[in-house]
């Protein structure tokens, strides 16, 4: 994950080992404020489907995100979320 000090300039980057992952064409999946104020990162590529034994933690999580909203944004917001059960997995 890198940011820079103005909009536009984070992004999430999936890397193999000679550079980004572009084998689904999203090895660099862009932060766009506000369109895309946030990037829900799980343990799976976040371009293939949730797998099978998932509690869909993906869905999940970006639904609370998209409840909660960027003017509602906070540290304990966030760990709330976080917490909350499929995001916080046990296993």
């Amino acid at each position: 994950i890198v940011a820079g000090d103005s909009d536009g300039e984070g992004a999430v980057i999936t890397r193999n080992r000679d550079g980004p992952d572009d084998s689904a064409g999203e090895g660099v999946w862009p932060i766009d404020y506000p369109d895309n104020w946030y990037r829900l990162e799980t343990n799976y590529d976040h371009w293939a489907p949730a797998p099978s034994d998932d509690a869909d933690r993906r869905a999940t999580g970006n639904a609370l995100m998209q409840e909660m909203g960027s003017a509602n944004m906070t540290t304990d917001a966030l760990f709330d979320i976080m917490s909350t059960e499929p995001v916080l997995n046990h296993a």
